[in-house]
């Protein structure tokens, strides 16, 4: 029996959502371990160790810089470190010289951002913590409600955005979203105190639906909140209210923290059951048949 040699000169990629008899010659059914730079069908060359081996197994971990190093943070449930490749330092807020530890865990976890230079990490249990380069450990965050506490904190404009939040008598109300005053630049917010009239500093709860807020990303000029069940565009329009608020989608939201990435002024989306990209107004899914099945199916619900 003769065989017939094929020759893929310029293939185009990995596309497993349709049967290989529908697929043209330039496109991958199924591929392991290869890539496709520069049109080529390309063995990838696997990992390699960069750092030594790390104080702790991190849950999460985000670079910064100080401009003048570069260094990775990385957290556990206990503890948060840092590193610029070679040593591991414990930057663990402290009290009179001595650490305190955190009381993360595995499900709530850890996310981090950057803040007019500043690098703020938050676990929803403890109280925000912020780089301190004064101290170089993490610290509460400046100004920060005493007892309160948030499920996820993110940066807009000069404004730093709570989510999900628990006030000092524990009462949880998961469709609030509490803003900072603003801050001059280099600097974090001076006041959360919503009764000030002095600052901008404010808070408004999310109506409508029931969903508790998953997090929030900045789009061009909004604000965009993840529930569970929907999305909203948060607004400055300055005055006594400063922010505006109005539901984009009622029929979709985010299934978890971080699952929500800019790209070419849209935001990628990875829902409940779906995925999909949008630009503030309309949505597209991207993700449908065998791709969809394999991803909701591959995720651990616990």
């Amino acid at each position: 029996m003769a065989y017939q040699r094929l020759e893929i000169t310029r293939p185009k990629g990995t596309n497993s959502d349709l049967s290989p008899y529908e697929l043209p010659n330039d496109i991958w059914s199924d591929t392991s371990n290869v890539n496709f730079r520069n049109y080529r069908t390309n063995r990838e060359v696997g990992y390699d160790q960069v750092f030594p081996a790390l104080s702790i197994q991190p849950l999460f971990t985000i670079p910064w810089t100080d401009y003048s190093t570069n260094y990775w943070f990385y957290a556990d449930e206990t503890s948060i470190y840092r590193s610029e490749g070679t040593t591991q330092v414990d930057v663990t807020r402290e009290v009179a010289a001595v650490k305190v530890p955190y009381t993360a865990d595995f499900s709530t976890g850890w996310t981090g951002t950057a803040f007019n230079g500043a690098l703020i990490l938050n676990n929803g249990v403890d109280a925000p913590q912020y780089f301190d380069v004064t101290s170089s450990n993490m610290d509460d965050l400046t100004a920060w409600p005493a007892s309160y506490r948030a499920a996820v904190v993110r940066p807009y404009k000069n404004y730093l955005v709570a989510m999900d939040v628990t006030n000092n008598l524990g009462e949880r109300y998961p469709l609030l979203v509490k803003w900072s005053d603003s801050a001059d630049a280099g600097t974090v917010p001076a006041s959360w105190d919503h009764t000030d009239p002095t600052t901008q500093a404010g808070e408004s709860v999310l109506p409508d639906t029931e969903g508790r807020i998953i997090d929030g990303r900045t789009l061009s000029d909004n604000f965009i909140i993840y529930k569970a069940d929907s999305v909203w565009a948060m607004q400055f329009i300055g005055g006594n209210y400063v922010f505006s608020f109005r539901k984009i989608f009622s029929d979709i939201g985010a299934l978890s923290r971080d699952c929500v990435v800019e790209f070419d002024g849209k935001h990628f989306v990875i829902g409940t059951g779906d995925v999909y990209i949008h630009d503030g107004s309309t949505k597209q899914s991207v993700i449908s048949n065998i791709v969809k099945n394999k991803l909701f199916t591959q995720i651990n619900a616990d």
